[in-house]
């Protein structure tokens, strides 16, 4: 009896393996902790793949805007099964997409068109993604969620090289007899080319002065009919005589010729002294063309040759492909009531068109030709479309039929229609993004298409929704209102 309370007490005092079930329970601790937090770091990895796709999708559909077909293309760019950024780290996407009328980005000058009614888009994604080791307590999944909101326009624009080309024909010496301007049509096209001017980037922000430093936006003026005394238009106040010139023919379309026809002033940025400054510049040429300075200055219409824009259009594609800057991108802006039409001579005729040379013009209504005079415009334009130019079209006082217009097509065009097709850029872009007609003055009914920008009817707003069209979507903070 005595030796097995020795042998009892022998056991009772050795403590060898009690460490065992300590260590058993410990290391499902530690593996448990170790599981969740590799499980959760492949969470978080998760989650930013999912943001950064999810504000792929917010930049696809904000592009799209104001159309109201963008939450396709989000779909397009989410994370959803079919969709183009699918990743097997995400499982069963979910994805909502929400558009919205932001004041703050209203505040921007941008405005909230039909159809859609939306300037700013919301993207939500969520997931769930299945856990490996966090199981042990009990954890299966952890649910990741990423939202982005994207603006229709915000960001600081890309450099631009524009050509502003301004029908300058007798038709635009009458009353605009609208409620936005009161004086000539001339005078209330250039108060809008003012504004335009004001909302452009003559080099980057944050400097005291443009003065020596990289331009941003660069701008060129361009009119028709043809001139040879561009500089009475950038004289205040005007000196000397205007001269309208005739409209080249075949023998007169090498670049430096035919630029210098349709030229008032080539590619600068002197039009503000900084990007902060408010005010326009007083000694900038391309500032007193626009008539900023004076009553007597700016661009000069007599008119005298008729209508025909195909020149211009031609004329300011080519300098713009002359003067390329690298990183810039090309844009025409043309203003025109859009009637291209008249006979082969001047000889006192209305709307006729006056040629250097009757006989040396293309008869088969390819530019230069006295034929299909508006699907000349249309061909020029789509040539720099395809090289790459994007361009806007102000319908000013531009009629809605195609009786007694575009008289040297056939069939006869509607003039309207004929600058609708004249917008656009390379990419597929339509007249709803880029066409613009002025709905205030005593026009010919022309209105944009559905879907286009039918809010904006004055032409100092027309401009400034141009300029403020260059800039590019960008990525805001969620929540904005």
């Amino acid at each position: 009896m005595k030796g097995n309370r020795k042998t009892l007490a022998k056991l009772l005092r050795d403590d060898r393996g009690q460490a065992l079930p300590w260590v058993t329970v410990m290391l499902v601790v530690v593996m448990g902790i170790a599981g969740f937090v590799i499980d959760l770091g492949h969470a978080m990895v998760c989650e930013r793949q999912l943001q950064s796709f999810s504000n792929a999708a917010a930049m696809a559909a904000v592009l799209q805007l104001p159309n109201s077909n963008y939450a396709t293309y989000a779909h397009d760019y989410g994370s959803e099964a079919g969709e183009a950024n699918v990743s097997g780290n995400l499982p069963s996407v979910a994805m909502t997409v929400t558009g919205y009328c932001s004041t703050t980005v209203k505040g921007w000058g941008v405005p909230c068109l039909s159809p859609s009614g939306d300037n700013a888009v919301v993207v939500v994604q969520t997931s769930s993604i299945p856990t490996t080791f966090a199981r042990v307590l009990g954890i299966s999944t952890v649910k990741i969620s990423a939202t982005a909101t994207a603006a229709e326009r915000g960001s600081p624009r890309a450099p631009f090289n524009v050509a502003i080309v301004v029908d300058t024909t007798q038709s635009m010496t009458s009353s605009d007899g609208g409620t936005n301007c009161s004086g000539t049509r001339v005078s209330c096209a250039l108060q809008g080319v003012q504004d335009m001017l004001e909302d452009f980037s003559p080099c980057y922000t944050g400097l005291s002065s443009c003065s020596g430093q990289t331009a941003v936006d660069e701008v060129s003026i361009f009119t028709f009919p043809p001139t040879s005394t561009p500089s009475y238009d950038y004289t205040c106040p005007h000196s000397g005589s205007f001269n309208v010139s005739s409209y080249p023919d075949a023998t007169n379309l090498s670049t430096p010729n035919l630029i210098k026809d349709y030229e008032i002033l080539g590619l600068a940025s002197d039009y503000r002294t900084s990007d902060s400054a408010s005010a326009l510049s007083g000694t900038s040429q391309l500032v007193v063309a626009s008539g900023y300075t004076g009553s007597n200055c700016g661009l000069n219409a007599q008119g005298g040759v008729g209508t025909y824009y195909a020149g211009a259009i031609n004329a300011a594609q080519q300098y713009l492909s002359q003067n390329s800057r690298t990183g810039a991108d090309n844009v025409m802006i043309l203003l025109s009531d859009g009637d291209a039409s008249g006979s082969v001579t001047v000889s006192g005729q209305a709307n006729s068109v006056g040629w250097t040379t009757t006989n040396k013009l293309n008869s088969n209504g390819s530019y230069p030709s006295y034929k299909n005079m508006c699907q000349q415009g249309i061909a020029e334009a789509a040539a720099a479309k395809s090289a790459g130019t994007r361009i806007y079209v102000v319908a000013y006082g531009a009629a809605n039929s195609s009786s007694g217009y575009c008289k040297t097509d056939s069939p006869a065009q509607n003039p309207c229609s004929v600058l609708q097709q004249i917008s656009g850029d390379g990419n597929g872009g339509t007249a709803t993004k880029y066409f613009f007609a002025d709905g205030t003055s005593s026009s010919g009914g022309c209105t944009p298409p559905s879907g286009g920008q039918t809010s904006l009817t004055s032409l100092t707003g027309i401009f400034s929704a141009i300029a403020t069209d260059l800039e590019v979507a960008r990525l805001i903070p969620n929540g904005t209102t």
